[in-house]
């Protein structure tokens, strides 16, 4: 009998990033923002929240990424 090889381990790529820190600032749980934005459940309010939340985080880095690059 061969020993078995080790598993070969593969970087996930994030479908939602931020979901947890969105979720605990929404007061909600983690897996209820992503039945919504996966479209199995359906929260206007939510949605709305995750928007926002997109813009600012976008605004975030823009922000630092140009600050950053004449440093």
């Amino acid at each position: 009998m061969l020993p078995a090889e080790p598993k070969k381990v593969y970087a996930k790529k994030l479908r939602f990033p931020g979901i947890c820190e969105f979720a605990k600032s929404a007061g909600v749980h983690r897996l209820h923002v992503y039945h919504v934005l996966t479209g199995e459940r359906q929260s206007r309010r939510l949605t709305k929240l995750w928007a926002e939340f997109q813009r600012r985080r976008d605004v975030e880095n823009t922000n630092f990424c140009a600050a950053s690059r004449w440093r």
